[in-house]
């Protein structure tokens, strides 16, 4: 008789477990839809933390498809979905790269987009993150990548992205957390490419595609 109790505890707890692995799925999948179909507005903070020099900083993101703007500690970033331009206006330099498709170090945001792709999830928690009730998602990487893991954070009503921790093979450490998040209609007019003849002559101006 006890076993069978035992057996019908244990049933109960798997399926309870199953129902909110599911439920967390759903609201993982719904919150990057809506992402993925708006035009996200969101200030940041950032830490980069390799063991020997970390680096803090903070910043404004404004990302719509595949393009994106970021302004933070003097540095303003325009990427098109092919190319990046990043502009540091007090050394008066321009580098333009080919756009990666995964740039973490530049755009932790960029994960989201692929994240179907590239992981899946081994657990799914209710919990504090930055003083917001949230559900944290673990992921682990499907293939060979320089991510070893990373965790997602939305807030626990499924309308906010709460930010992001990623562990890479080399050892550092990126964590974000995003005080200010928007989902905002799509604009046709963005195009988040940026024009190089607006600058005056004094800008170095590096080509590296």
């Amino acid at each position: 008789m006890k076993n069978k109790i035992h057996q019908y505890i244990t049933t109960v707890l798997a399926l309870c477990f199953m129902s909110f692995s599911l439920s967390a799925q759903t609201v993982l999948d719904e919150c990057v839809a809506k992402m993925t179909d708006s035009c996200v507005e969101a200030d940041y903070n950032y830490s980069m933390d390799d063991g020997r020099f970390p680096v803090k900083g903070s910043g404004h993101i404004t990302m719509q498809g595949n393009g994106y703007a970021m302004t933070g500690n003097g540095l303003e970033i325009y990427c098109n979905g092919t190319t990046k331009w990043t502009v540091d206006r007090e050394a008066l330099e321009v580098i333009i790269e080919n756009a990666d498709s995964l740039d973490l170090g530049t755009n932790p945001f960029l994960l989201l987009r692929q994240y179907k792709t590239l992981f899946r999830c081994v657990s799914t928690e209710y919990l504090d993150f930055e003083s917001k009730s949230c559900i944290g998602f673990t992921m682990a990487p499907i293939s060979k990548s320089e991510i070893s893991g990373v965790e997602l954070y939305f807030t626990s009503d499924g309308k906010s992205f709460a930010g992001l921790r990623a562990d890479m093979k080399k050892g550092t450490v990126i964590t974000v957390t995003i005080p200010s998040f928007k989902l905002l209609p799509v604009s046709a007019s963005k195009s988040f490419s940026f024009d190089i003849s607006s600058l005056s002559e004094d800008f170095i101006i590096t080509d590296l595609r």
